[in-house]
Parts: structure tokens; sequence; C-alpha cells
């Protein structure tokens, strides 16, 4: 890797990511050392054993977590931040004053196994630019 090309990095928005995506991301992340930031506005705890994975805490406030992700990601890094998530909040918000009932379905285990295979053909993908 030449001094001018530098290594991908995942960021994600810790405040509003599942925690199953979460722990997809980790295992991603040990498997193919490719390095992470959780960015939140509280610490995320990593595990010690994954020196590629770090948290990176924020101050409050709506949105400041995918603020610090686009001021600090580069070309080529995979950012997951909020944007898919505020429908899903608005949903909610509906669903418990009685407006909506409907919604879309919960995180389902088609849906883990569907955003981990996505998430690994990018990160081959990745590798094979790199």
């Amino acid at each position: 890797m030449s001094s001018t090309q530098q290594k991908t990095t995942i960021w994600v928005d810790a405040d509003g990511c599942p925690q199953a995506v979460k722990e997809i991301l980790l295992r991603a992340a040990e498997r193919t050392g490719v390095p992470m930031v959780m960015v939140a506005n509280r610490l995320i705890h990593t595990p010690a054993r994954i020196a590629n994975v770090r948290s990176l805490v924020v101050p409050p406030g709506f949105d400041a977590a995918d603020h610090r992700i686009v001021t600090e990601a580069r070309k080529g890094d995979l950012a997951g931040i909020r944007q898919r998530l505020v429908m899903r909040d608005l949903m909610d918000t509906l669903r418990a004053s009685g407006i909506q009932s409907g919604g879309p379905a919960a995180y389902r285990q088609q849906d883990k196994q569907k955003f981990g295979n996505a998430l690994d053909r990018v990160l081959v993908r990745f590798r094979a630019e790199s």
C-alpha cells in the first residue's frame, strides 16, 4: 500500500445502529482487520481483542455522530449513518401515538444474513482494489 493510499475504514453511527448490525460489523472487522470506528455521544465499549476497532465520542446533539462521520470519512470508506433509521424512528413515534399501526417488520435473522453477506461482498471488493 503506497503512502498516499490509505486503508478503508468502516464508520458506524453507533447511537442509531441496531445491536445485531454492530455485532456483524465487529465480527467482520475482527475477521478482515479493516479498521472500524464506532461514533456515538457516549463511550461504546469495544472488545479489547479487536485492536482495529475503536470508539469515538462526540458531544450530544441531533445527528452529531453523523456529522462527525461525514467530516472524518474519506473516499473509499464505508459509512453507516442514521439516514435510514430516521424513517424507523418516525414510524415508532406514529405507532406510539396511535396514528400509524403498520410499519417495517422487526430485524429478522434473514435480514441479518443479507446484511452480513452484502458486507462481506463489499469488503472483498475493497480488499481487491487496495
